[in-house]
Formats: C-alpha cells, sequence, structure tokens
C-alpha cells in the first residue's frame, strides 16, 4: 500500500495545492485502499494488487489533462530583480 500512497502523492506532488486538488488526493488515496483491500480479500497477493492499481491510476499527465490542468509550477519563482 506504501507503493500506491507514493505514487499517488507524487501524481499532485506537480499540482496547485488548491483545496479541490488536496480533496481530490485525498479521495484518490482512499478509493484506491479500499480497491486494494478488495483485491486482497479476492485472493490476489500484495504485488498483484499494487500492480492492478497502478495500471488503472495511469499517468500523472493523465490526470492533469483530466483537470485541464497544463504545465503547473508548484512553486512559484520569487523575483529576485527588486
Amino acid at each position: 500500500m506504501n507503493t500506491i500512497r507514493n505514487y499517488i502523492n507524487a501524481m499532485f506532488s506537480s499540482l496547485p495545492k488548491t483545496p479541490e486538488i488536496l480533496r481530490l488526493q485525498a479521495e484518490m488515496m482512499e478509493n484506491m485502499e479500499d480497491k486494494y483491500n478488495d483485491l486482497i480479500r479476492e485472493g490476489k497477493s500484495d504485488h498483484e494488487a499494487v500492480g492492478i492499481i497502478l495500471a488503472d491510476i495511469g499517468s500523472a499527465e493523465n490526470l492533469k489533462a483530466e483537470l485541464g490542468i497544463t504545465d503547473v509550477d508548484p512553486q512559484p519563482t520569487q523575483d529576485h530583480s527588486a
């Protein structure tokens, strides 16, 4: 399950930290944890369950496209010219 948490955290790391994005991240984490537990109950190994979930999640680029976000810089640069 740590692999899934790390993957989701990495996916969201480049997105703005708006309340909506943070809510979506928490929701995704909860849904993937539920799915992981369901797969384990079905008899899948930890490795199989993680693989299935990571394949279902997709990539950070897909997530950005779904959210309509392009080339977001999570850490705005400071203007040092002043």
